[in-house]
């Protein structure tokens, strides 16, 4: 999976629970503090302290989230 955040872009291995129950791999990404871009089959996922920042600073100084990318 690749994570984004603020100090950049990363990938990462993810095994995520399969047992009778589990919750959908989105949700067992929020449980960890990161949001997926895709709520089916997740490749992508943003941490919470990036989208706070961006929140924050979209707020504050009108930042179009092009210039954060």
């Amino acid at each position: 999976i690749t994570i984004v955040d603020s100090s950049g872009v990363d990938t990462s291995s993810i095994q995520y629970c399969q047992y009778m129950g589990a919750q959908t791999p989105d949700k067992q990404l929020f449980q960890i503090g990161l949001f997926a871009a895709s709520f089916t089959c997740p490749k992508t996922a943003f941490t919470f302290a990036l989208l706070d920042n961006f929140i924050l600073d979209n707020l504050e100084c009108s930042v179009s989230y092009m210039i954060i990318h």
